[in-house]
């Protein structure tokens, strides 16, 4: 950019520049930006291509999963849980070392025991970052740790349960499997909370995730009432094989 003296009528453009006047001086430089045929073949838009890419087919896997865990994933802080969740499943490509850049996939991400282990205890609820570790699977029953839970203000019990999510990362076809609920009193809740998981499931195919559900209740004596906005809820996976 610089400044130019003109006098009279002059052009406001000239080849690749552009000549307007800003705060009472001439201004010329070269225009900025990008045209369509440049952003799918110029050299420098290479980086933005590859990740589109692989940006595009992440995005619908990441929604096939929230779509799959309807009924489980908070509804409050929606558009939280959503970037969030995609972040991490973006973090998960560079362990896909088979593919080029730019053609990364999580189909073959998640195969690697890094992938596995980075998406273990991942909280899908940004509101609720409590550490519930150690987390063991046992003889299908799953233990937790209660210390740091924090019950919101009136309620005195929580609701637990787990799943199976079957997800193919190829298809994007899932299935879910789910345990009954199981109430825990917050007198009587104990340091670690055992639980079964859901019957060995019949069907299902791909990256087997284990979930834990946890949901806040108030016990009046005749029913468990749930919170009027679920933004406390606690879901995440316990494991991933």
């Amino acid at each position: 950019m610089a400044k130019i003296e003109v006098e009279g009528t002059f052009s406001r453009r000239i080849g690749n520049y552009v000549i307007y006047e800003l705060n009472g001086q001439m201004i010329i430089r070269a225009i900025s930006g990008f045209t369509t045929t440049a952003l799918q073949k110029g050299k420098k838009y290479e980086k933005c291509r590859q990740n589109a890419h692989e940006f595009g087919k992440l995005s619908s896997q990441c929604k096939a999963i929230r779509v799959a865990l309807t009924g489980i994933l908070p509804k409050s802080n929606n558009l939280e849980i959503v970037n969030a969740f995609t972040k991490k499943m973006r973090a998960l490509l560079p362990f896909d070392t088979v593919s080029e850049k730019g053609k990364r996939l999580l189909a073959q991400a998640i195969q690697t025991p890094e992938a596995k282990e980075a998406l273990q205890y991942y909280h899908f609820n940004p509101m609720s970052q409590l550490d519930l570790e150690p987390v063991t699977i046992q003889n299908g029953t799953l233990s937790f740790s209660t210390t740091a839970l924090i019950f919101p203000m009136l309620f005195n019990c929580i609701g637990v349960k787990t799943h199976f999510l079957f997800f193919d990362f190829e298809t994007n076809e899932s299935w879910l499997h789910s345990s009954t609920i199981s109430f825990f009193k917050k007198a009587k809740i104990p340091k670690i909370v055992s639980i079964s998981l859901p019957d060995p499931p019949k069907e299902g195919s791909g990256t087997l995730f284990t979930l834990i559900e946890i949901a806040f209740f108030k016990y009046n004596k005749i029913a468990f009432l749930p919170l009027e906005s679920d933004s406390s809820k606690i879901v995440f996976w316990a494991a991933v094989e």
